[in-house]
């Protein structure tokens, strides 16, 4: 028999991909070690709790579009295999030997040019150091790797209706059209071809936020019932916003710079402080609140380091564009280029900075964008360079800001750039 696919491993994520095969009327075969399983399974008998499974599976036994085998000697009569064997952790790493050993066993069986999914969890690094080893005698079997988001107990409709669908391949811009024709067929998405790397990433990224957003909740609700607050209700109206809204959106979700300015960091240092006070013992270790502030502040020094490392060693000054605590606003109270300026001055060496609001201004107008604080009020002559002289003088420049389009043509002209340390992406 021909089969459209051909899923190996029938514990809860095989069961609900190979569910969500059958209800699109696909002929499949399941495949899995355990006779006991098989068994339980051909007598009608549902191995996992799966919200519509049973009914799904009996109408395919019916119309017999389902078969089953222990081995994987038939694989080649599958247009697609798909792999959700056990990838279980083993202390802080991950155990990929029976994911290895199917593998083996597919270099050895698989038609040519077949197409093979894996769906089992592999954590950055996993295909390329250890897995992809396994077929390298069969550099025609296409590998894909699908990283799969489902939630227990309502994986076949997850699969069918998925908030993403993410497809790893070695070549992203040319997947195999068989392929992706017959998923199309079964899942409600746009597939998104990447890299193997970049999906084994996409998988880290997405289940590290999940945890993140857990522990987030639990640690600010066991805060709020100290105060006597409905958590629930905080979080409704924090969450539920328009379109405006920011906080569930990719708004601040882009690698680049820390948080600063006079809200973000004043908020995190105090939220500590509450935490210190009124927090449960099991949050007074390693607390994801806590790591707000201590992580932000370690990248500053990390920054602010490799900036005065590559300084000293060009023996040239150090360059800053963008010194507001914002780009396009005038406001230099906890802007991000003060920590820099405080730790070069403290050890002598010579900052010459740039930001459109301070391009030629005097002292009076910087001590009120400075909003007259007096600290301040000795950084002006460091801060009113222009960017010429900032790019053509300094050894290292932190990019503190996007650079218009205007600026970047100021600086057409000079062919030896200093080095750059970009923390808003520019191209130049």
């Amino acid at each position: 028999m021909k089969y459209d696919l051909a899923m190996i491993g029938l514990g809860n994520m095989g069961i609900s991909v190979l569910g969500a095969f059958l209800h699109r009327g696909k002929t499949c075969m399941g495949i899995d070690i355990d006779v006991s399983k098989l068994n339980a399974l051909q007598s009608g008998k549902m191995i996992v709790r799966e919200s519509g499974a049973a009914e799904i599976f009996e109408k395919a036994r019916n119309e017999k579009r389902l078969d089953y085998a222990t081995g994987i000697d038939q694989i080649k009569n599958a247009k697609v295999v798909f792999i959700s064997v056990q990838t279980p952790a083993k202390g802080n790493e991950c155990d990929y030997s029976a994911l290895s050993g199917v593998l083996r066993q597919i270099a050895l069986q698989a038609a040519p040019d077949q197409a093979v999914i894996i769906g089992s969890t592999i954590f950055p690094g996993g295909l390329a150091d250890e897995l992809l080893n396994e077929l390298r005698d069969r550099p025609d079997i296409r590998l894909i790797y699908e990283p799969v988001f489902l939630r227990a107990g309502y994986g076949i409709e997850d699969y069918l209706r998925p908030g993403k669908l993410v497809l790893g391949i070695d070549d992203p811009d040319n997947p195999p059209p068989e392929i992706a024709e017959l998923l199309s067929q079964v899942v409600e998405a746009e597939p998104k071809w990447v890299s193997l790397q970049e999906a084994e990433w996409i998988k880290m990224v997405h289940n590290a936020w999940m945890c993140g957003k857990i522990s987030f909740a639990n640690e600010m609700g066991a805060l709020c019932d100290e105060y006597k607050v409905d958590t629930n209700r905080i979080f409704d109206i924090c969450f539920s916003e328009n379109a405006q809204g920011r906080l569930m959106t990719l708004s601040h979700m882009k690698p680049g710079a820390p948080y600063s300015g006079p809200c973000l960091p004043k908020d995190a240092t105090i939220l500590g402080g509450i935490l210190e006070k009124q927090g449960r013992p099991w949050m007074q270790s390693g607390s994801v609140l806590e790591a707000l502030r201590v992580s932000n502040e370690n990248y500053i020094d990390a920054i602010v380091e490799q900036w005065l490392a590559t300084g000293r060693e060009t023996g040239k000054p150090l360059g800053l564009v963008g010194l507001t605590f914002r780009p396009g606003f005038d406001e230099m109270r906890g802007s991000l280029a003060l920590p820099f300026i405080r730790r070069a001055l403290a050890e002598g060496l010579e900052v010459r900075g740039y930001d459109p609001f301070f391009d030629g201004i005097g002292i009076e107008e910087f001590m009120l964008v400075c909003r007259n604080d007096k600290e301040l009020e000795s950084y002006h002559a460091h801060c009113s360079h222009s960017l010429e002289s900032v790019w053509n003088e300094c050894g290292v420049v932190l990019l503190n800001r996007n650079l218009d389009i205007n600026e970047r043509r100021r600086l057409d002209d000079f062919s030896d750039c200093p080095r750059k340390i970009d923390l808003y992406g520019n191209k130049f």
